[in-house]
């Protein structure tokens, strides 16, 4: 199994609504989330380790994550907020403004034992979470 370890929020991206107007549309993502869904979908186990929210939008990853087959066990799962990214395009390049203070993932924390490493055979961490801005 691969475990991903690391950040699932969700990313507002820019769009247009139906008369024209900017919007945003909310999507499930996080990197670390993100890797663990991609080699679910290639079907090679896949597990997401660290901190969704009992909210609203950690009931939209579950369900995501869920949807691809991602083992959700080692997941801690919080009644704080879910973290929120908001996208903006500049140039063609993404702008990111992350709002994760006080929220779920950034709760989560590693307790010796609570992940069975023998039976993973490889490991990826990363992202937002390694950070702390």
């Amino acid at each position: 199994m691969l475990l991903s370890c690391g950040d699932a929020l969700i990313d507002f991206l820019p769009a247009k609504s139906a008369d024209g107007r900017d919007a945003l549309v909310p999507v499930v993502g996080g990197s670390c989330l993100n890797v663990a869904i991609g080699i679910a979908r290639l079907g090679a186990p896949a597990g997401f380790v660290g901190g969704i929210s009992t909210d609203l939008f950690g009931r939209i990853i579950v369900d995501h994550a869920q949807a691809s087959q991602v083992d959700l066990r080692y997941a801690a799962r919080r009644p704080r907020p879910t973290t929120l990214a908001f996208v903006h395009t500049v140039d063609g390049e993404p702008h990111y403004a992350f709002y994760d203070e006080g929220t779920a993932a950034r709760e989560w924390t590693y307790r010796q034992g609570s992940i069975p490493f023998a039976e993973a055979d490889a490991i990826h961490f990363g992202s937002t979470t390694l950070a702390d801005v």
